[in-house]
């Protein structure tokens, strides 16, 4: 399940480095279209003469607001996946460890990558002292997810915020080995 993970980032980080590049460059040519306007021309004086003096900066206008869009949408793309690593690496250094059991399965029906669509496992953790029930919901698992009902799955929380949590199935899955592939 690992390498699904990471192979999921790296779809997202890949693309956010693409739209950053592809926007700074479209900026770098935005900022610069007139010198280079100026300079290819330069010997072509009925050229220069026949363009407005509006159509350089409407070049530099369309250029860098695209530009500015792409640059927007790449830092996006980096900063959540930036974020979500972050939240994790902390919930699991300072959050509080418990082991939920895994109760069932459900489709996730809005992510579907060749036809398949992923699950997100719930899990049930009863407190011992006050037998209250807390309900928790995984990330997506690409793999057949009745291998892990029943058993016991590590479940990292925050203790000033019991929303915030992280349902550790890769913990899980390295502990089943790599008895089970799903090859459909």
């Amino acid at each position: 399940m690992n390498g699904k993970k990471k192979k999921e980032n790296y779809a997202i980080v890949l693309l956010g480095w693409i739209f950053l590049v592809i926007g700074v460059l479209l900026i770098i040519g935005g900022a610069v279209s007139e010198l280079i306007i100026s300079r290819v021309l330069e010997n072509r004086e009925w050229v220069i003469e026949s363009m407005t003096n509006t159509s350089v900066p409407i070049f530099k206008i369309v250029y860098c607001s695209i530009g500015g869009v792409f640059t927007i949408i790449g830092v996006s793309f980096l900063l959540v996946t930036l974020g979500s690593k972050k939240k994790k690496k902390k919930l699991i250094e300072t959050g509080r460890k418990y082991y939920a059991e895994v109760t069932g399965a459900i489709i996730n029906y809005r992510i579907q990558v060749n036809r398949r669509n992923p699950y997100r496992l719930d899990c049930r953790y009863i407190d011992e002292f006050t037998g209250v029930t807390y309900l928790y919901r995984s990330e997506n698992v690409w793999e057949n997810p009745d291998q892990y009902i029943g058993l016991q799955v590590p479940v990292y929380v925050n203790p000033n915020k019991p929303k915030e949590y992280y349902v550790a199935v890769d913990e899980l899955s390295s502990s089943k080995g790599a008895m089970f592939c799903d090859y459909r």
